[in-house]
């Protein structure tokens, strides 16, 4: 509507959207870069849901695992460039899994809810990456 407005073609705006998104170089790293936290954020989510638990602490978890990433690529000694990429994956998930962990322990242990667990967690997360 906001287009319309503004007196462009919406059709021409929205082809120019796509084509920036899919088709240009540059667009699509850059689509792809954006895609992919949203991604593990909805696995993070769609998992635990199919076993009937809750998890809203995908963005802690994703912050986390990126701490561990940045922290394996800054301090590994030099190495072949397949097995350093392959071992900063290793350490975001391990980072990942291990923030995951702590409100595992607590609903298996403590009976505590998860739901909560999880989305306070995520705030303590992204200012311990802060």
């Amino acid at each position: 509507m906001l287009i319309i407005i503004s007196g462009s073609n919406p059709l021409s705006a929205y082809k120019e959207l796509f084509v920036g998104a899919f088709f240009d170089y540059y667009g699509f790293a850059t689509t792809l870069v954006k895609l992919s936290p949203i991604l593990l954020a909805g696995l993070a989510v769609m998992l635990p849901l199919r076993v009937g638990l809750f998890n809203i602490g995908g963005e802690g978890q994703i912050y986390l695992g990126a701490l561990f990433a940045t922290v394996a690529a800054l301090y590994l000694p030099e190495m072949p460039a397949w097995l350093h990429i392959s071992i900063c994956i290793a350490a975001g998930m391990l980072g990942g899994a291990l923030w995951a962990a702590i409100p595992g322990y607590l609903k298996a242990f403590h009976g505590t809810n998860e739901v909560i667990i999880t989305l306070l967690m995520n705030y303590v997360g992204i200012d311990l990456v802060s």
